[in-house]
């Protein structure tokens, strides 16, 4: 369970502010199947948001950034949990 954990994630960027839809369960589901934080599991994890959330061309870059922080980050709480 993910108590406390933002149901949706915000980046900010001069020119957008976005809110991502399902992350959480994205983010339960890859820990779920034992995916620990890394390049190849950021990758899938912007492959899963797209098909919930419009990412704008042109910001790959800078979504697989955010969201390997805070996939990390995510990991990180749910370890300390345990």
């Amino acid at each position: 369970m993910m108590s406390g954990f933002l149901s949706t994630l915000s980046f900010t960027y001069p020119w957008m502010l976005a809110g991502l839809a399902a992350l959480p369960l994205i983010f339960e589901q890859l820990r779920g199947a034992g995916k620990a934080p890394g390049s190849e599991v950021t990758k899938e994890l912007l492959a899963t948001v797209k098909i919930y959330n419009e990412v704008p061309a042109g910001t790959d870059e800078a979504y697989l950034a955010a969201l390997a922080r805070e996939y990390a980050a995510f990991c990180g709480q749910e370890q300390a949990r345990r």
